[in-house]
C-alpha cells in the first residue's frame, strides 16, 4: 500500500525519495517526496531553582538544569560570573567547587545551546553565606593539678559555632606526663613536674576560622 510506518532512530536532513508504482501490465509511475526527521524541540527544565552554599565549604556538584530534545551535543553557559571558587562545566552544565567569597542571593541565567544553535534559558538563584562564627569559651580560668596524681578529661576551654570539624591546640607545651586532645580540647594524664604557667588554647574549624582563649 506504499505506507511508511515505524519509529525513526536517527535524525536526518531533508532528503528526496522516489516512490515507483508497478502494475501487472508492467506499467510504472514515479513520484518524488521529501522527508526529514527532526528531534523534539530543545527543552530545559530547572530541577534546582535555588541553592545556598557556605563560603569555604566544597559543594556537592549539581546540575541545576536538565535538557531534552534538540541536537546534541549541548553547550551550557551561565551569566553573570559565579562567585570566586565555583566552577561551571560548559559540556554538562554541572556546578562544582568551593566558594571563596560570600554572595547575596543572585539570579543567574543558564543558557543551553544545541549543535544547531537553538537556545533555551532558565534562571537559577545562588547564595553564598559566611560560615557560623567560631568562638572559644573559657570553662575553667585556673586548673590546679597535683603532681603524680592522675587527671581525667579536664577541658579548660570549649568552642561554639564554627563550620564542620573543630580541632584544638595548646601553647606552650604541657608539663611532662600530660596529654592534650586535639579533637576535644581535654587534658588527661599524670603530671610529673611542677609548673605555674599561662596557656593559650586555640580552636580551629574546617574552613580555617580560629579563636583562642
Amino acid at each position: 500500500n506504499g505506507q511508511i510506518t515505524g519509529t525513526p532512530s536517527i535524525y536526518t536532513t531533508v532528503t528526496n525519495y522516489t516512490v515507483t508504482v508497478n502494475d501487472q501490465a508492467a506499467q510504472t509511475s514515479s513520484r518524488t517526496f521529501s522527508l526529514v526527521v527532526t528531534p523534539p524541540a530543545l527543552t530545559a527544565t530547572l530541577v534546582i531553582p535555588s541553592s545556598t552554599f557556605i563560603r569555604g565549604v566544597t559543594i556537592t556538584s549539581i546540575n541545576p538544569v536538565t535538557v531534552v530534545g534538540g541536537y546534541t551535543p549541548y553547550t551550557f553557559t551561565i551569566a553573570p560570573a559565579l562567585p570566586s571558587g565555583l566552577i561551571f562545566v560548559p559540556e554538562t552544565g554541572r556546578l562544582a567547587g568551593k566558594a571563596t567569597i560570600s554572595s547575596v542571593a543572585t539570579v543567574y541565567t543558564i543558557t543551553v545551546t544545541d549543535s544547531q544553535n537553538n537556545t533555551v534559558e532558565r534562571n537559577y538563584t545562588l547564595t553564598v553565606n559566611d560560615p557560623p562564627i567560631l568562638t572559644t569559651i573559657q570553662n575553667v580560668a585556673t586548673v590546679n593539678l597535683i603532681r603524680y596524681t592522675s587527671v581525667a578529661n579536664v577541658a579548660p576551654v570549649g568552642a561554639s559555632g564554627g563550620q564542620g570539624t573543630i580541632s584544638f591546640s595548646i601553647t606552650p607545651a604541657l608539663p611532662s606526663g600530660l596529654t592534650f586532645s586535639s579533637s576535644n580540647g581535654k587534658i588527661t594524664g599524670t603530671p610529673t613536674q611542677l609548673v605555674n604557667q599561662v596557656y593559650t588554647v586555640t580552636a580551629t574549624d574546617s574552613v580555617g576560622q580560629f579563636s583562642n582563649t
